[in-house]
């Protein structure tokens, strides 16, 4: 757990943010991705906004936690 927060805490502001509110928070469970991006941002962001913004979150946790799976074209 400790390793994990400390990748959270290496990430930029936003995606911080997005992480620690939608799956670190004790309301985590009640909490939608809706509410995140409409209600938490100022201002509310888009849903594709989100998304990007939630995807470069995951990808750069999955690479300071040394779990990132590449795919090569052959």
């Amino acid at each position: 757990i400790k390793r994990i927060e400390q990748a959270v805490g290496r990430l930029p502001k936003k995606e911080r943010f997005l992480i620690e509110k939608r799956y670190m928070s004790i309301e985590s469970d009640y909490i939608t991705d809706y509410n995140i991006y409409s209600f938490e941002f100022s201002p509310p962001i888009a849903h594709t906004t989100y998304a990007r913004i939630r995807w470069k979150a995951f990808y750069r946790l999955a690479l300071n936690l040394n779990i990132a799976v590449t795919k090569t074209i052959e």
